[in-house]
């Protein structure tokens, strides 16, 4: 990773984690409408979601598609193409961005969660931005065929590499949940304890 890839406390700044979908929106519109400044103002005049902006135009800046001021790169036209000459140039973004993930191929080939652990590790942000990083990840590290299409994102196996019951794995995680009736609990700590119940009853069946 680029050295200079930190933010004020020193730490590093943490990899691409907008939706992967508005950067590929993103691309289509840049190639179909090229433009001297990538700001704000262009991405009104595109298909990108409002939402999107900020986290794209960081993660642009990350990737080295625009500069500082907005500028597009020559690393961004290298991605105007199609068919195999795009899954190549994606491929070269992907190992330029991701080089220190790309060389621990256990981890980058693995499970979402554990490259979403591996971000929470090395970067120290929370888990909420480091599963959106591993998510553009994933996506992106697909389309440049650098992981198989097929693969799960999240697939819990045995140790024998036979799935795991799922069934059985989500009862035994529902006999954890409190009783709250006997415990008095406050109707926001009831509420706050089945949000995360079910988050993780979620990631289990992705």
């Amino acid at each position: 990773m680029d050295e200079k890839r930190t933010i004020s406390n020193g730490k590093r700044q943490a990899p691409p984690y907008v939706d992967y979908h508005a950067f590929r929106v993103f691309l289509d519109e840049f190639k179909a409408k090229a433009t001297e400044l990538v700001n704000k103002g262009y991405l009104s005049e595109t298909r990108v979601a409002k939402s999107s902006y900020p986290f794209l135009l960081v993660s642009l800046r990350y990737l080295g598609l625009i500069d500082s001021k907005g500028k597009p790169t020559l690393e961004l036209a290298s991605l105007l193409k199609d068919g195999d000459e795009l899954t190549k140039a994606l491929g070269q973004l992907a190992k330029g961005t991701y080089s220190d993930l790309l060389a621990k191929p256990k981890i980058a080939s693995g499970k979402r969660l554990v490259i979403s652990h591996y971000f929470q590790r090395e970067y120290g942000i929370s888990e909420t931005t480091a599963d959106a990083c591993a998510a553009f990840f994933v996506r992106l590290a697909k389309e440049a065929k650098l992981i198989a299409e097929g693969q799960r994102d999240i697939s819990p196996t045995t140790k024998t590499g036979q799935k795991t019951d799922l069934r059985n794995m989500k009862a035994e995680i529902l006999r954890k949940l409190p009783d709250f009736s006997r415990d008095a609990w406050e109707p926001e700590g009831i509420k706050d304890v089945l949000q995360q119940f079910e988050k993780l009853l979620d990631r289990i069946e992705e």
